[in-house]
């Protein structure tokens, strides 16, 4: 957290001992703990995916990419999967695609509340991960603005920003409605 005007000592890096990697922390080491399980995914690079824990259920979105006829790698949207995890091994519980959408780059932040989780301009449905558009996304459409995209949530409320402002969005049964909205230009 400081620099230090003193020269630090090289020293070697990493394990130089004799003992065999086997890819797993010492028991001993990890007080008992071990890995469950591993995802076997491809995800291009870091920064590129988000995941978020509700309960047993573990929901990744990530970056989707296909290759085009002239075999270029190109942005196709973001890839969304649904695990339970409260089995020794997880069990894939849904898939979708969300279509290429700038309010979800550069860094996908999806942002959960209730049954809810919202992803750029979409929000999904946690059980069965059908789409819709975010309701700020609706009214961002009406007024041919960019979408608006799900900062953070909290006491119930999801506070969505653009360009322009923010506002605060929340569930009257099932329904979201906009509570307020404020100016955010710098």
């Amino acid at each position: 957290p400081f620099h230090s005007p003193h020269k630090p000592e090289p020293r070697s890096q990493g394990y130089t001992g004799t003992h065999t990697d086997t890819g797993r922390p010492s028991p001993d080491w990890t007080n008992g703990t071990d890995i469950a399980w591993k995802l076997d995914h491809d995800i291009p690079s870091a920064g590129e995916y988000a995941v978020m824990k509700n309960g047993d259920q573990v929901f990744i979105v990530h970056e989707l990419y296909e290759v085009s006829s002239s075999d270029r790698i190109v942005l196709k949207g973001s890839g969304v999967v649904s695990l339970d995890v409260s089995g020794t091994q997880p069990v894939t519980q849904w898939r979708g695609v969300l279509p290429k959408d700038v309010s979800l780059r550069p860094v996908i932040h999806p942002v959960l509340i209730g049954d809810d989780v919202f992803a750029g301009a979409f929000r999904l449905d946690l059980a069965t991960g059908s789409r819709a558009l975010a309701p700020w996304a609706e009214r961002d459409q009406e007024a041919n603005r960019p979408p608006a995209t799900a900062i953070t949530s909290g006491y119930g409320v999801v506070i969505a920003c653009g360009e322009d402002t923010c506002s605060g969005w929340a569930k009257d049964g099932d329904q979201w409605t906009m509570k307020w909205e404020r100016d955010s230009t710098p």
